[in-house]
């Protein structure tokens, strides 16, 4: 079988027509802070979660930004590799790629990390204050959460030939995770290629595959 050629990587200006023609959409895919704060349920956890999740609840001056992932989706952290390796909390430039990655994944747009990364680092250039200060304070409880979550973490590179890919991602909030497929979820709600159970908390947060 003949081996699919790669495509040509696109500039900023080449993917100008895929931005202008889908932002209507992508912006009616987008959810505002100030509507998530329910869809987080704080109920389940446990008081440290409860308390630094609060954290980024307070600051209203958020609650007209507007994401695609919901703020309990990119709360999710880094897996642990089979090996025990765990990987650093998502910076605020990781997560706000994740997010655009998945604005434009929604509206049947092909492109490419390199591509995403060019989007978000156009947007960055002309920031708004608002939603810079967001996804600052967005990381900063990312890592506050893996701090608590894996309080004997030390950042320790491996090299490429060192680090194992694990055959399904843990979770991201605990240990003890278990594979989607070792379950028979029911009632579940599938959005952005992530499985949440409607009545779950964060432990019950699933990838699918």
């Amino acid at each position: 079988m003949p081996k699919k050629s790669k495509r040509a990587r696109r500039t900023l200006a080449q993917l100008e027509e895929i931005i202008a023609s889908s932002k209507s959409q992508r912006e009616l895919n987008k959810i505002a802070f100030k509507e998530q704060e329910g869809m987080i349920e704080l109920h389940k956890e446990t008081r440290e979660v409860q308390r630094i999740i609060k954290g980024l609840l307070e600051h209203k001056e958020f609650d007209d930004v507007k994401t695609t992932l919901t703020i309990r989706e990119l709360l999710k952290l880094p897996v642990v590799v089979k090996s025990g390796h765990i990987k650093r909390p998502p910076n605020n430039f990781i997560l706000q790629r994740m997010d655009v990655a998945c604005e434009f994944r929604n509206v049947k747009a092909q492109l490419s990390v390199h591509e995403i990364t060019l989007i978000v680092k156009e947007r960055r250039k002309n920031p708004n204050e608002v939603e810079s200060k967001f996804w600052e304070k967005l990381a900063l409880v990312t890592k506050q959460l893996h701090e608590h979550n894996y309080p004997s973490y030390k950042y320790s590179p491996k090299r490429k030939s060192q680090i194992i890919v694990p055959s399904q991602p843990l979770h991201p909030f605990a240990a003890d995770y278990t594979p989607m497929y070792t379950q028979t979820p029911t009632n579940l709600l599938f959005r952005n290629n992530v499985t949440i159970g409607m009545n779950s908390s964060y432990s019950d947060i699933r990838y699918t595959i």
